[in-house]
């Protein structure tokens, strides 16, 4: 912050100076911030800033988790599934957003299991750090689960006319309507309930 002694409006400005480390420091860069106030009199002030940017590891690697989705999801991009990430000041941060020192990249394998509409997704991480020059490699399973039952649009009500000496009738029920989004029904059971009366 800035402060006039005469009370007045104070612009502050910095330009920055970037200076690149080599992988002997634990710094990834430092930068020089130059500050400069000016007061309502163009009256100007100056001061030095010195900003050094921590050089992050393989061992500050935060890994996603397994994940299982609903097997209706039409994506499981690393936006929806999660992806490696570094805490930058209490933020993670994605390895795929192209940081400076440390990469890192995916290949999916989907694994579909035909009869059920079960699907799961194998994906195989690779993480790189160029100073360490080592990698980090693991596999995220992305699970697509049938949670949900069919829907069933059951037919009208009917009213059958029986013979009354064998209180039988013969009749050709209307079919249900079966939908399910992931599977097809493994069983159909329909139940007749007689009212007398």
């Amino acid at each position: 912050a800035a402060v006039d002694n005469c009370g007045g409006n104070v612009t502050l400005n910095y330009i920055d100076t970037s200076f690149p480390m080599g992988c002997d420091t634990n710094l990834q860069a430092v930068i020089s911030r130059r500050w400069t106030a000016k007061d309502e009199r163009n009256n100007t002030a100056t001061c030095a800033q010195e900003i050094r940017l921590h050089r992050y590891t393989l061992d500050d690697v935060s890994l996603p988790p397994d994940v299982a989705l609903p097997c209706t999801a039409a994506s499981w991009a690393p936006e929806l599934t999660g992806a490696p990430t570094l805490d930058r000041l209490g933020t993670p941060v994605s390895i795929l957003a192209g940081l400076c020192s440390m990469n890192g990249a995916y290949n999916d394998s989907l694994i579909t299991i035909d009869c059920y509409g079960h699907r799961k997704v194998l994906r195989q991480w690779s993480i790189i750090s160029w100073c360490e020059g080592d990698g980090i490699e693991f596999v995220q399973t992305i699970e697509f689960l049938d949670t949900t039952g069919p829907v069933i649009q059951c037919p009208a009500g009917v009213v059958v006319q029986i013979d009354s000496g064998v209180c039988s009738g013969l009749i050709d029920l209307p079919d249900a309507i079966l939908d399910d989004a992931c599977s097809r029904p493994a069983t159909i059971q329909a139940v007749w309930v007689g009212i007398e009366g």
